[in-house]
């Protein structure tokens, strides 16, 4: 859709009027704390994405999510430093061959955000857009690229996804990688396939109490463990439901056809 950002997650970075325009907002502090906004023109702000001090995001997943997306869009590679549940630092990975790019990150208890704090130097390194992969572009962020796609075709075959990483990128990914990556976008979606199974018992339950008479029948065999049957752990293989009002209604058709 044109206009829609492939960053939604960015909450000061550009608006999507500045988007459609080519031309997206930094939004800093001055030393007396006010706001202020330096506006940076940009061929294509969606991939040729910056990293700036005081970008703020939702969740630490998406900051490092555009951390990462920054270094594929241009060919660098970073390696984590420190990663906890309110902070995030990482840095180049030719750091010991002399290259200062650091970035630190964390979550701010007055914007209840994440943001970048600060960010050292800049990538002084060669480039990797010449590699085949990147060491960056891992199932998670591949996860993330291909939401969009596996959204509207749960069922895209993983060549096409490959393909599709490869001509928005130029890096070739493995098959395993991107099979990866379309279980998280799918599991990120519609739900985990382990999760979606631990709640049909309550389904079950809350069917029956909403619709009494209900029938609800499941069938599985025992869970093999070293060879031997475990009857504490059953695989479900089928369920069977008939709602109440459903099998009055058979019974009564059953009845006039004769």
């Amino acid at each position: 859709m044109a206009g829609q950002s492939e960053y939604p997650y960015i909450l000061s970075y550009f608006s999507e009027d500045e988007l459609v325009t080519n031309q997206y907002t930094i939004h800093t502090t001055d030393h007396i704390g006010s706001s202020s906004h330096t506006s940076v023109e940009a061929s294509n702000p969606v991939t040729e994405n910056s990293l700036c001090i005081r970008m703020s995001f939702d969740t630490k997943e998406s900051t490092v999510s555009y951390i990462k997306q920054y270094h594929i869009d241009n060919g660098y590679i970073f390696v984590v430093v420190e990663s906890k549940s309110e902070k995030f630092i990482c840095r180049c990975v030719d750091h010991k061959k002399g290259c200062p790019w650091r970035l630190r990150a964390a979550y701010s208890k007055r914007s209840l955000n994440w943001e970048i704090k600060k960010i050292d130097g800049i990538h002084t390194c060669l480039s990797t857009m010449q590699s085949a992969d990147h060491v960056n572009l891992d199932s998670n962020q591949i996860g993330s690229i291909v939401m969009n796609s596996v959204k509207e075709n749960p069922s895209i075959p993983i060549k096409s996804l490959v393909a599709e990483i490869k001509n928005r990128f130029g890096y070739s990914v493995s098959y395993d990688k991107a099979w990866n990556g379309k279980q998280k976008a799918l599991a990120k979606e519609f739900g985990d396939w382990e999760e979606s199974y631990n709640e049909l018992p309550r389904w079950y339950q809350a069917v029956q109490e909403s619709n009494p008479g209900t029938i609800i029948q499941c069938t599985g065999s025992p869970r093999l463990v070293s060879g031997q049957p475990d009857p504490s752990c059953y695989i479900m293989e089928r369920v069977f439901g008939l709602l109440d009002h459903a099998f009055k209604g058979l019974i009564i058709a059953s009845q006039l056809s004769k």
